[in-house]
């Protein structure tokens, strides 16, 4: 008994110790992290074997892998002791020497971490996928709505094309105007008015006078006029004619380069029967025009001031600083002449120099010299321009030394010294603050603007005593601070002080008030001593000496009505009824004053408009000055003109006196100014004005450059030559008379630029419009 119960208990001893690693494996505490809890069993179950009985393990076959593992986390655990150490050891060598040991927990977590942001970027990418699938569905979505749309836009304007076609099948093409008739004028503007009433609409007269009334009824025909409402309109219902007038801006200037608020100058609407093809030939005719007289400069003058056009010989007439060219680099640049421009912009890099110029007028250096360079600047941003502007701005800055501050207008340039009188006139010092303000302005340096600005102040704070109803007089003495005479004009010696007053104010971006207030002041009183109803009703300008209004004109005169033109159409009304008047009385007085000037070239059988006239009984202009000499201001007021009051007659007389002067002042080279002589008896008048749709042989050999060889050249009994060719022909005239042309944004847009006295554009002040200088 005691025998079997021995082997009883041998047997159950035996089986509990066999069966010990099985329950030591399967009680194991659970971890957070499965592959940790195998571990840690795998661990357990050796520490519980004694270290001999790793040395009796057979190590079978499918314990071999738990084995190896096993052995590798005991060999990877720090913290064990010598003993189990050893076992682990002895634990790795069981397993075969093909067998990969398998990670540790380590490199198991490691690998897990990996896994972890593998998983985490696919996603990532997946979703980026997503978004770009999605983003791509709305671009082509986008795609095609654009494309139906324009299919559409492409339908309606072959329709439109279509009805046009019908129309004008119907209609006589536009003629051109006579520029002797003043009858045939008359109509054409009678026939815009009515076509711009019946897009329109009439107007109740009664409802001006009461500011209770609409002030947006009372003031459409303004608006219409000029603009007033800001460039734009609701849509209207109009006839087929006038489709293009639905918007109130001009079709000419809906896509010019953005600049300032839309509102800054108010652009009419312009006839949409403009034949685009021949304004494109009269461009090119212009173009053509100006490099024939700079070619002719540049083959006898280069580096002079001036050439004469009859000599063909060169002259320094401003001191020696090649003049022409600098006067003449805007033009090149805004008719696309770039290879001269750079031309001339390498040899005033290289040559270039002040340092011998000796006596010059400060006016005239100042509008031509100094204001090309920095048109030249502003249009290129090439700093070659600049850095020559700084070298002269700062020669002329001798001229402010005076005991009151206004400059003196003679000088010798290299040396600083005044030099003859020290009386100035109205003009010459009221004609630097253009210029000068833009120095400044691009050099950050402010001496040259404080300078030129404080004769405007000081002509501010002072001009309740010294000016007659904002007109001031003509002669002023630098040193004495004495104002002399009795004498007012806005034509010679008085003309671009006004003219720059209402310029300085639009340069700042109009935040200088007072300038604007000086400007409308001094209209008010120009009304009152200057202006003339003279015989047959012609409104025309006079000079005003010791009370007396004088019974003639001058050519120069004729910049007032473009001044008054941009003065209407930059007025912030602001739906004020008598701002609203003011700018609507404007560009009445604009229109009407352009007229005048425009017949001045009817006072000759050549077409050319004499220095100065009187008029006849009949309101008709008779030469006094019988010359011209290639002046701009008729052809500046034909441009203004053009773009603000929009009557298509400014851009056909334009055309005209082009055709006159190309006809009658070209010499074999260049052009000339000329004498008028007497008509002879009996002479028919010289036909210079194209035709509406004239293609002819001979215009197409003009166009490209070929000589004429017409019957009706120019007939030598009307004019004499004289050997002057101006550089303001080239700056000013020209430039005005190509621009008259343009039937797409250009070079200039007035909404961001303002011209000097000269034609040379200047960029106005504003923060985006600026903000690269």
């Amino acid at each position: 008994m005691k025998k079997r119960l021995g082997l009883v208990m041998y047997l159950a001893l035996a089986l509990l110790f066999a069966a010990l690693p099985w329950l030591l494996w399967h009680k194991l505490p659970v971890h957070d992290h499965p592959a940790d809890a195998i571990e840690g069993r795998k661990n357990m179950l050796l520490f519980a074997l004694p270290d001999n009985a790793v040395d009796d393990l057979a190590a079978p076959t499918n314990l071999r892998g738990t084995v190896t593992a096993t052995a590798a986390s005991v060999a990877d655990h720090e913290s064990m002791g010598p003993a189990h150490q050893a076992a682990g050891e002895k634990l790795q060598n069981l397993a075969p020497a093909n067998q990969v040991p398998l990670p540790s927990t380590k490199e198991k977590r490691t690998a897990m971490e990996e896994r972890k942001i593998a998983v985490e970027e696919d996603e990532e990418e997946e979703a980026l996928e997503r978004e770009l699938d999605q983003e791509e569905d709305a671009l082509l979505e986008m795609e095609e709505k654009q494309q139906k749309e324009e299919e559409e836009e492409e339908e309606e304007e072959e329709e439109e094309e279509e009805e046009e076609e019908e129309e004008e099948e119907e209609e006589e093409p536009l003629e051109y105007l006579e520029q002797d008739d003043p009858d045939l004028a008359a109509a054409m503007e009678s026939e815009f008015e009515e076509e711009r009433q019946a897009a329109f609409g009439d107007i109740d007269d009664d409802m001006v006078d009461d500011p209770e009334e609409d002030k947006g009824a009372a003031y459409a025909k303004p608006a219409v006029a000029f603009g007033a409402s800001g460039g734009k309109a609701a849509s209207v219902k109009v006839s087929k004619k006038m489709k293009a007038a639905k918007v109130l801006v001009s079709p000419a200037r809906t896509t010019r380069k953005k600049g300032l608020d839309d509102t800054f100058v108010r652009f009419a609407p312009q006839d949409p029967r403009t034949d685009k093809a021949l304004a494109t030939i009269r461009r090119e005719r212009v173009k053509m025009g100006m490099k024939r007289a700079w070619d002719a400069y540049r083959a006898n003058a280069w580096g002079k001031d001036t050439i004469l056009p009859l000599s063909k010989a060169a002259a320094d007439r401003w001191g020696g600083m090649a003049m022409t060219m600098l006067d003449s680099l805007s033009t090149l640049w805004v008719m696309g002449l770039k290879d001269d421009f750079m031309e001339a912009r390498d040899w005033i890099a290289e040559n270039l120099s002040f340092k011998d110029v000796g006596h010059i007028s400060v006016f005239e250096t100042n509008i031509r010299a100094l204001a090309g360079l920095l048109s030249a600047y502003d249009l290129s941003r090439d700093k070659v321009f600049l850095d020559r502007a700084v070298e002269l701005g700062d020669l002329l800055l001798p001229a402010f030394d005076s005991k009151t501050g206004f400059p003196i207008n003679g000088l010798t340039l290299y040396s600083g010294q005044h030099s003859g009188s020290r009386s100035a006139c109205l003009a010459e010092f009221g004609t630097m603050q253009i210029e000068f303000r833009y120095l400044s302005h691009a050099t950050g340096n402010p001496i040259y603007a404080e300078k030129a600005m404080y004769v405007f102040e000081k002509m501010h704070d002072e001009s309740a005593k010294v000016a007659k109803h904002g007109v001031f007089k003509l002669d002023y003495n630098a040193d004495s601070g004495v104002w002399g005479g009795d004498h007012y004009s806005v034509a010679a010696r008085g003309d671009s002080f006004y003219e720059y007053l209402l310029k300085t104010w639009l340069q700042g971006n109009k935040k200088e008030t007072w300038l604007r207030e000086m400007f409308d002041e001094s209209v008010d009183g120009i009304e009152e001593l200057l202006l003339v109803r003279g015989p047959g009703g012609r409104l025309y300008i006079a000079n005003n000496d010791n009370g007396h209004q004088s019974d003639n004109m001058e050519h120069l005169a004729c910049f007032y009505p473009g001044t008054l033109a941009l003065a209407a159409a930059t007025l912030e009304t602001k739906g004020d009824v008598t701002l609203e008047k003011r700018a609507a009385h404007y560009m009445d007085l604009a229109r009407e004053l352009g007229e005048t000037c425009y017949q001045f070239t009817s006072s000759h059988a050549t077409g050319l408009a004499p220095d100065s006239v009187t008029f006849d009984q009949k309101g008709m202009p008779q030469a006094s000055d019988p010359r011209y000499i290639l002046r701009p201001e008729i052809a500046e007021s034909m441009y203004y003109l053009h773009l603000l009051d929009g009557n298509p007659k400014w851009r056909e007389y334009g055309a005209n006196i082009f055709e006159a002067i190309d006809t009658y002042c070209r010499t074999d080279e260049a052009y000339a100014q000329v004498r008028l002589m007497a008509t002879p008896p009996g002479y028919k008048k010289h036909k210079t004005a194209l035709r509406n749709g004239d293609t002819s042989s001979t215009m197409e050999a003009a166009v490209k450059g070929e000589e004429e060889t017409t019957k009706t050249g120019p007939d030598v009994k009307l004019v004499s030559h004289e050997d002057d060719m101006e550089s303001f022909f080239l700056a000013e005239t020209l430039k005005y008379l190509y621009l008259i042309q343009e039937t797409e944004p250009g070079e200039v847009d007035l909404s961001r630029q303002v011209f000097n006295t000269e034609a040379h554009p200047l960029r106005i002040f504003s923060d985006r419009s600026f903000s690269d200088v």
